[in-house]
């Protein structure tokens, strides 16, 4: 069949495009792409490489055309990546080893946000999250949620608060409370403006985004006294509620005043405390006595004929107690004060350098200082202990204090307390000093030495070895400054092993920094590696933890904020250590089970499902020394190490014993995550 020359000629320039159509595409790196634009005289919409026409390539190139704010032809690009692999997520595997962050349907969403298309930014955003959540997805999901809002012309709501521990009385705010820590939870509601921001006292509580629904619970470490926090909810449109707790944190027991006792006929005294609730019991019966109402009472107890010593329990209204023994020696002369105020050699002597003159001249009548359980060097593996004990003389005491902190309210004979205290890891001077009406003064010295048991010292923990963040600029200050800062925070916080690489501390050393707390050489579980992306919109900084025998991404992380200047980078940085240390939590475990080589473990405290251990976490399997030590604290033995090997629900996992002789694990034995 004959062809007319015109079709002819059209087939063979078909046929032209056909065969070389292949070569025209990968020619140019933007043959795809509508142009190549340009912004201020620089090119976009270019691959950095060849152009091989896989996901990533479409990608790469698509970033390069927002950065010129070329965002149709960026949109192109990204439909085409999403075409080849539909999924966000954090370091996706290209070729070979090669990793990068994908993000299509995020950046999407961006693209549609900055063209004020906010209903289709909303999708891609949300879609994004459900794939793999990030935290350039969140900020600007709440910046479309607030533009839609405002579009909308809603007046600022009142956010929705209910405090659900610790429970308020009825038509009360006041908290009275022992614990150590105590929990604050709560939930925030704002079903149309979400809730965006919740305050703590002075700290703000984690979230990832706004939500119509916030569950949260923070626990504080506070001092004796009372605290004021207010609890603050805020939403999109700035709109908040706020409420005020009132917070008496009473771990001490009553103290307790003899001001007289007369063997067989009478003791008298006060008893304080300032919850107001006070109830006295006698002697091994634990007899209630019947005594007024107040935070100062005074008590008068008629004895039986013949008593020459008695015993005192004094409870408050949270269970704080404070238990004395009444002699009929109590007002004995004791010869020498046990240490002078003042321990210097002026404090001695006197003009005659006579430390006997010294002694006769003021009086040899002072206070004694009794203490219960301590001696006067101990060693403990606790947080927090009590100081027990008794002050008296033949003299009215007229003041007693521990570390400076006045714990007397009275003048009396006798003066018995239940302190307690906090210790700071090393060693602890506690002083208690007492006074009486003549000045004559003894002070008391007690060195507590704070020990962290074996099994959680920093050379057991995940041992990190640390890089320095790919990044756009690697001369860049700011972001070397954010690595330091990075870095002091994941030292402080003494969770993980940290080994800086020498690149890394060259670095740091080029700029005059340099980091203390580091961690002693050991073994290495993982790298963490990590990248930083700095747009003209923004700057997100993401980073992983590699397992470095698996090869296998354990953990990610990121943050993201459209400010660059040196504030706001720091508080991403601790807000990346805090995001790293919440998925990764020091989480200790009972053994429920041990089977030939494996063992069932539960958690001692409910996790969430998001913050459980997966993968082949390391564990160690250890053993308290003297459980039963209520006063010291135990130390603990290393028995076994193991490694998750799989989920078995409700928290549970099932570990793999590693080292350590499986016959020498105990069902009463526990065991940590490195």
């Amino acid at each position: 069949m004959l062809q007319h020359p015109e079709n002819k000629s059209r087939l063979k320039n078909l046929s032209f495009l056909i065969l070389f159509l292949p070569v025209l595409l990968l020619s140019d790196g933007c043959a795809v792409s509508s142009q190549v634009c340009e912004k201020d005289g620089i090119p976009f919409c270019k691959s950095a490489g060849n152009f091989t026409g896989q996901w990533y390539d479409y990608y790469e190139r698509a970033l390069s055309c927002m950065e010129g704010e070329c965002y149709q032809a960026a949109l192109s690009d990204l439909n085409e990546a999403i075409k080849r692999r539909s999924d966000d997520r954090m370091r996706a595997r290209t070729y070979g080893r090669h990793l990068t962050d994908y993000f299509p349907h995020r950046e999407k969403g961006m693209i549609h946000y900055l063209s004020g298309d906010y209903e289709a930014a909303k999708g891609e955003l949300n879609l994004s999250l459900e794939q793999y959540p990030s935290a350039k997805a969140f900020f600007y999901l709440n910046e479309v949620r607030r533009r839609i809002l405002e579009q909308e012309k809603q007046a600022p709501s009142e956010p929705g608060l209910t405090i659900v521990s610790p429970k308020l009385p009825s038509n009360q705010d006041e908290i009275w409370t022992r614990d150590y820590p105590l929990v604050i939870s709560g939930i925030a509601e704002d079903e149309k403006q979400y809730v965006s921001e919740i305050l703590l006292g002075n700290r703000t509580v984690f979230m990832e985004g706004s939500n119509r629904t916030v569950k949260f619970a923070e626990a504080l470490k506070l001092d004796q006294g009372r605290h004021e926090i207010p609890v603050v909810v805020r939403n999109l449109l700035s709109g908040e509620t706020e409420h005020r707790l009132i917070v008496y944190v009473d771990r001490s027991g009553p103290v307790i005043t003899v001001e007289e006792f007369v063997p067989g006929v009478r003791i008298t005294g006060y008893l304080y405390d300032e919850s107001g609730e006070i109830s006295l019991f006698m002697n091994m019966n634990k007899k209630k006595l019947d005594i007024p109402k107040g935070k100062d009472v005074r008590f008068e107890i008629l004895l039986d004929q013949g008593t020459e010593s008695l015993t005192l329990l004094v409870r408050d209204r949270l269970g704080n107690e404070t238990e004395t023994r009444i002699d009929a020696d109590m007002s004995a002369c004791v010869t020498h004060p046990l240490r002078l105020a003042q321990n210097t050699s002026e404090a001695l002597t006197d003009d005659s350098g006579s430390f006997s003159a010294l002694l006769k001249a003021r009086g040899s009548r002072y206070p004694e200082i009794i203490l219960q359980e301590w001696s006067d060097n101990e060693t403990v593996f606790k947080e927090a202990i009590y100081i027990k004990g008794k002050v008296s003389g033949q003299k009215n005491i007229e003041e007693v204090s521990i570390n400076n902190t006045r714990i007397s309210h009275r003048p009396g004979r006798v003066i018995s307390f239940s302190h307690f205290l906090r210790l700071n890891h090393g060693k602890n001077i506690v002083r208690i000093k007492a006074v009486d009406i003549s000045g004559n003064t003894s002070v008391r010295e007690v060195c507590f030495t704070r020990q962290i048991p074996q099994a959680f010292q920093l050379k057991h923990r995940y041992g990190l070895a640390i890089h320095p963040f790919e990044a756009t600029d690697r001369g860049d200050i700011e972001q070397i400054l954010f690595q330091h800062h990075f870095l002091k925070d994941m030292t402080a916080r003494r969770r993980f092993r940290i080994t800086i690489r020498d690149k890394l501390e060259e670095l740091f050393q080029g700029h005059g920094l340099s980091l203390s707390n580091k961690a002693d050489p050991g073994s290495i579980h993982s790298v963490l590696q990590g990248i930083v992306h700095e747009t003209a919109n923004g700057i997100e900084i993401g980073v992983s933890l590699e397992n470095i025998d698996a090869s296998e991404i354990l953990v990610t992380a990121d943050v993201y904020d459209e400010s660059k200047d040196r504030l706001t980078l720091e508080l991403m940085a601790d807000r990346l250590a805090e995001k790293l240390h919440r998925k990764v939590p020091l989480v200790g475990y009972s053994i429920a089970q041990i089977t030939e080589n494996r063992i069932v473990l539960t958690p001692e405290k409910q996790i969430p499902a998001q913050r459980r251990l997966r993968g082949s976490w390391p564990l160690i399997v250890y053993r308290e020394k003297n459980p039963e030590d209520g006063f010291h604290g135990s130390d603990t033995e290393i028995v076994a190490e193991a490694a998750i090997d799989a989920l078995a629900g409700n928290g549970k996992i099932i570990s793999v014993i590693e080292n350590g002789r499986h016959g020498s694990i105990r069902l009463k034995d526990k065991a940590v995550s490195r």
